[in-house]
């Protein structure tokens, strides 16, 4: 025999090692093990299927929307702290002692004769 053509070497008692991995491989394969993983996967194929549950592209859709929605309204409500700011108005959601009123300037009342 030549280097290239060596049988492979064996472990004395591999034999009946093997023979046995082989028929207990084989066992669970067809028996009821089998069984038991399918209908574990049916079953929890039916849980996945009863729920609520939504793709990974509709829940990134959803996420994006509510990213710019929250873009959208930190904007707002920069703009009316502004305003607020402009008018002098206390802040939304603070509680002054006394609200302001603000009033359109309304026209001087004529003293003039009808």
């Amino acid at each position: 025999m030549s280097e290239h053509e060596r049988a492979p070497v064996r472990l004395p008692g591999a034999g009946p090692l093997d023979e046995l991995a082989r028929r207990v491989r084989s066992l669970v394969e067809a028996g009821p093990a089998r069984d038991v993983q399918r209908n574990l996967q049916a079953a929890l194929s039916g849980a996945l299927q009863r729920m609520d549950l939504v793709t990974r592209e509709e829940f990134d859709a959803q996420a994006a929307l509510l990213a710019r929605t929250r873009e959208r309204l930190e904007a707002l409500q920069a703009r009316v702290d502004a305003l607020e700011r402009a008018l002098s108005v206390e802040p939304v959601g603070s509680a002054p002692a006394a609200a302001p009123v603000v009033r359109a300037a309304t026209p001087a009342p004529s003293n003039a004769v009808r």
